[in-house]
């Protein structure tokens, strides 16, 4: 029940962002800017404290193993991805959303929050690990879905804010470097907005929604249905043969449970033909998963 009361509120917070937009409170600017602000100040902090706080007396090596599940994953997703976007039956200027959907859930702004609720500081603590790489993953495999051999990718764009804050932290650990109370207190509440912040955001983008947006409603649904249940359902049996309980079932599970990953329109629009069909899937997925994702957990606890 704390569990749940705790997912509810996160998204509690979303609907105050949904109806802020909804009710023209703040300029069409400010959810890019909230985003940038988030991406590149808040969340780096956020990732970094919970990697260096929850870091020391852990061993190190569960980390290690998170990325492993992380990559053995999404190394299936992209096989599945690969094997049957194919047969979406939609233009080829579609199919990239489609198979991006197939692969990338929302972890940052939705993932780490949840998992906090779900789990505590020891969930974000693992999550932080097992979310570490993907950035490269959807930075490379993400972007070629798009672009198409267009595009200005540039092999930079890989190392993100938060990949240098978590390695960052890793460091910290590694050779035991102390960070006094005057600063381990602002970088804890610098990255305590991000929760807050990104629930805002995603209902900032709700509100924005338009018509055209779900103008592909019974493909995009599944699409949907696909990465909230049959993604995280696979994964959980998949784990559970391989002997993997606690943290290391959790965790890739309430991951997989998440809506399409924002950052799927930012790639369309930069790289691709075609920006509608992504930025659909992602508002009904998120929509969707205002109901699946308690499910998920109440599965799962």
């Amino acid at each position: 029940m704390v569990v749940l009361s705790r997912i509810v509120s996160l998204f509690m917070v979303l609907l105050v962002g949904t109806i802020v937009g909804k009710l023209k409170m703040v300029s069409d600017n400010f959810r890019g800017d909230l985003t940038k602000f988030l991406s590149t100040v808040t969340y780096p902090f956020y990732i970094f404290n919970a990697i260096y706080t929850g870091g020391y007396g852990k061993d190190l090596s569960i980390g290690l193993t998170m990325i492993k599940l992380s990559f053995l994953v999404y190394g299936i997703e992209i096989v599945l991805a690969t094997i049957f976007a194919r047969f979406w039956p939609v233009s080829e200027a579609k199919r990239p959303a489609y198979a991006f959907a197939m692969v990338f859930p929302n972890m940052s702004f939705l993932g780490l929050p949840v998992l906090e609720a779900a789990l505590g500081s020891e969930g974000v603590f693992y999550g932080a690990f097992f979310i570490l790489f993907v950035d490269i993953i959807m930075w490379t495999y993400g972007a070629y879905l798009f672009k198409g051999g267009k595009g200005d990718f540039k092999l930079k764009q890989m190392i993100t804010p938060s990949m240098i804050g978590a390695l960052v932290a890793i460091i910290f650990i590694v050779f035991g470097i102390d960070l006094s109370d005057m600063l381990a207190l602002p970088v804890s509440m610098i990255g305590g907005l991000s929760p807050p912040l990104s629930m805002i955001i995603l209902g900032l983008m709700l509100a924005g929604m338009k018509k055209e947006d779900l103008a592909e409603g019974p493909l995009a649904l599944i699409a949907s249905l696909y990465r909230l249940i049959v993604l995280p359902l696979g994964t959980y049996f998949l784990l559970s043969l391989l002997g993997y309980e606690s943290y290391y079932l959790y965790i890739p599970v309430i991951i997989m449970a998440m809506p399409v990953a924002a950052t799927g329109a930012l790639l369309a629009s930069r790289y691709g033909e075609d920006h509608g069909s992504i930025t659909g899937i992602i508002v009904l997925s998120t929509v969707l998963s205002l109901v699946s994702i308690p499910i998920v957990i109440n599965f799962l606890i």
